[in-house]
C-alpha cells in the first residue's frame, strides 16, 4: 500500500490552494481543485492512500468542516475512494485527458461521453517531429514523442501522438510510458517545467491515417477518419506542444466547447 508523505504533501496541496486566491471560490471548491490538480499531474497516484482529515485540517487554512465537504465531493466524483477501517486513498482510475478540454465524443442520442481511458505506449526522442516541426520551436536535441491510445465508451480507440521540443523540456524523455500513463500532460508542464498552457488552438481535417496508427488500433490499411491538431501555447503565442489526435470512423459525434 502506498501513502502519500503527509509533510511533503500536505505542504504541496497548501501551495496549490494559495495559488488560488479567488474570494469568489468557495474554499472546499479551492481544496477539491487543488487534491484533484494533484491527482491529475501524477503527485497522487492511483491507489495511494491520503493523509486524515485532521492531518489535511492542520497543514491548510480552512476548517475540519470544509476539509470533510471537499473530500466527500472528490469520492462523490469517483477521484477517490473511502473505506471505514483503511482510510482515503486515490480512486484506481484517472482520466489523464485534460487535453480533450476543448471537446467531448457523444453519443447518437445526445449524450456525452465519460467512460474514456488511456494509457501511454512510447515516449521516446526523434530527429523530425514531422508536421509539428514547423510550428514548434527549433530544439538542437531532438523532439519528444509521447503516443497514447484512448478508448472511448468501451466501444473504440483512438491514437494521439505528442511533440514537444526537446531543448524546452529536458528529462522529459527519460520517462516511460509507464511513469507517465495516468497523468495529464499539461500539468505536468506547468509543474515540473513552469511552462502553463494559456490557448489551446484546434484545427481539423479527414484523411487516411498514417500505417503506424492504424496499426496500433487494429485497423485496416488507409482507413481514412478525422484528425485534430492541438497546439498548447504560451501567454506569448509560442506552441510548447503539438498533439495530433487521429480518430477512426465510429458512429460517436464530436462537440467542441465555445472558446
Amino acid at each position: 500500500m502506498n501513502i502519500a508523505m503527509p509533510g511533503t504533501f500536505l505542504a504541496d496541496i497548501a501551495r496549490r490552494c494559495a495559488d488560488n486566491p479567488d474570494a469568489a471560490t468557495p474554499k472546499y471548491l479551492r481544496l477539491m481543485n487543488a487534491v484533484e490538480d494533484a491527482v491529475s499531474d501524477g503527485a497522487l497516484r492511483p491507489g495511494e492512500r491520503l493523509p486524515t482529515e485532521l492531518e489535511f485540517a492542520g497543514a491548510v487554512p480552512y476548517s475540519l468542516g470544509t476539509v470533510q465537504k471537499a473530500l466527500n465531493g472528490l469520492v462523490s466524483r469517483g477521484i477517490l475512494r473511502r473505506s471505514r477501517r483503511s482510510g482515503t486513498f486515490v480512486g484506481d482510475r484517472i482520466e489523464p485527458l485534460d487535453d480533450m478540454s476543448r471537446f467531448a465524443f457523444e453519443r447518437s442520442d445526445g449524450t456525452l461521453v465519460t467512460d474514456v481511458s488511456a494509457r501511454v505506449t512510447e515516449c521516446a526522442t526523434i530527429d523530425d517531429a514531422g508536421r509539428a516541426t514547423a510550428l514548434l520551436p527549433i530544439s538542437q536535441s531532438g523532439y519528444v514523442r509521447i503516443v497514447r491510445i484512448d478508448e472511448i465508451d468501451g466501444s473504440f480507440s483512438c491514437c494521439s501522438e505528442t511533440h514537444l521540443s526537446r531543448d524546452r523540456f529536458p528529462g522529459l524523455a527519460s520517462e516511460t510510458p509507464e511513469t507517465l500513463s495516468g497523468r495529464n500532460l499539461r500539468p505536468l508542464l506547468a509543474r515540473r517545467f513552469g511552462a502553463e498552457t494559456k490557448a489551446l488552438d484546434v484545427a481539423t481535417s479527414t484523411a487516411p491515417m498514417p500505417e503506424r496508427v492504424t496499426r496500433l488500433l487494429g485497423l485496416p490499411g488507409r482507413t481514412s477518419g478525422l484528425e485534430l491538431e492541438i497546439t498548447g501555447r504560451t501567454a506569448t503565442g509560442e506552441a510548447m506542444f503539438v498533439q495530433t489526435l487521429y480518430v477512426p470512423p465510429s458512429g460517436y459525434r464530436i462537440r467542441f466547447a465555445d472558446r
